[in-house]
């Protein structure tokens, strides 16, 4: 508790309590209608996603747009990769500067590799939460129309009830 309070929760806070406990105008489902609110989990989902989204959309931008991605390289790298890919296919040893050579693109290639890699992965981590906010959405339909259902028949449906 804080020092000097009475031991009362702050007004807010009960106002917040008391509009929960009853049913808003707003909150009321349409006449005929099912009426399905956004979870807090489902909430949570969505905005994992919005944000997976957008990072997974400037990644994309950014592997499309920047000249690290496109190409090998100048015409002497390529050049200097020919000629030490070819002497390692004779058995030679290729000459220093084009091993170098060899090597940078080689490295280029499995970090471009590795950053659409990461972009595929996170496409998978999206749809994996899509799923799960589907997943979600099939409860809360399930739960208003069960809702729904009890208030029509006047009795519980899907669940037992205790103590009698």
């Amino acid at each position: 508790m804080c020092p000097g309070s009475n031991g009362s929760r702050p007004r807010k806070h009960q106002e917040h309590l008391r509009q929960g406990s009853s049913e808003k105008a707003s909150d009321a489902a349409p006449e005929g209608r099912l009426w399905l609110r956004v979870t807090p989990r489902q909430r949570r989902i969505r905005v994992w996603a919005g944000l997976l989204m957008v990072v997974l959309l400037s990644l994309v931008y950014v592997g499309l747009t920047n000249p690290f991605f496109r190409g090998v390289g100048d015409a002497r790298v390529r050049s200097l990769t020919r000629v030490a890919m070819a002497a390692r296919r004779e058995g030679r040893t290729p000459p220093a500067a084009a091993e170098r050579a060899r090597r940078a693109v080689v490295a280029r290639l499995m970090v471009i590799g590795a950053y659409w890699a990461v972009c595929l992965g996170l496409s998978a981590v999206l749809v994996l939460l899509a799923v799960k906010d589907l997943r979600e959405l099939q409860k809360s339909y399930w739960r208003a129309h069960l809702q729904a259902a009890e208030k029509e028949t006047g009795r519980l449906l899907g669940r037992t009830q205790r103590g009698n």
